[in-house]
């Protein structure tokens, strides 16, 4: 079995804002001109967002007007936790699961960030994770931190 991704970092924001900047606020930190289905054609997504709810989705508006879903919410807590399928890239058939906890520590929020779900991948299961701890380092570390700073 292929070990669940841990990342965490701590921003100076509420858990309720922290997630609406994950959320709601999506398509102003996702760095869609390196992590999107538009970047494989060297474009730009017009739009990248998630259906506030449980059975919403992650969807991403491609350069050209059409639409893919990133994956499903299946867990929805304001202010505390998301979680939701992934397959960015990738068959839905070899989705894995994210989920985002949002832990208050006085005037700021812990963000934990765990991905787990490899083995859909069969043979691919280990260079994915691997590729994937340094990606979400760069989209929670970076984009993400950024945006809630």
């Amino acid at each position: 079995m292929t070990e669940p991704l841990v990342k965490e970092i701590t921003v100076p924001v509420s858990a309720k804002r922290a997630f609406d900047i994950f959320t709601r606020d999506i398509a102003n930190w996702w760095p869609g001109a390196s992590h999107s289905l538009s970047a494989s054609a060297h474009k730009l997504p017009r739009n990248i967002s998630i259906t506030p709810k449980v059975g919403g989705a992650i969807t991403e508006e491609l350069h050209d007007g059409t639409f893919a879903n990133w994956g499903i919410i299946s867990e929805w807590d304001v202010g505390k936790k998301l979680v939701f399928t992934w397959h960015l890239r990738r068959p839905e058939a070899e989705q894995t699961q994210v989920s985002v906890e949002f832990f208050p520590e006085g005037d700021k929020t812990r963000v934990r960030l765990m991905h787990w779900g490899w083995d859909s991948m069969g043979d691919d299961a280990a260079s994915a994770r691997e590729q994937y701890n340094s990606g979400w380092d760069f989209v929670l570390g970076d984009c993400y931190a950024m945006a809630a700073n």
